[in-house]
């Protein structure tokens, strides 16, 4: 049982490491985008309306496409 115990223990704290580098690594070819300010505040006005149509047609029961 303690043996058991111990394996299962072992194993996983190995797979929680490995989960753990897996989702921290980053490429060495992986460059985040740079936006300006007026194209994020493009993709606000954006979002934001994109919301707003979404909601209203789920409030009026329309079928809808995202």
């Amino acid at each position: 049982m303690r043996l058991a115990l111990g394996i299962g223990l072992g194993v996983g704290l190995i797979a929680l490491g490995t989960l753990w580098l897996v989702f921290q690594h980053k490429p060495g070819w992986y460059r985040p985008v740079t936006v300006d300010e007026t194209v994020l505040q493009k993709a606000r006005r954006d979002s934001a309306a994109t919301v707003d149509t979404i909601s209203k047609q789920i409030v009026e029961g329309r079928p809808f496409e995202v």
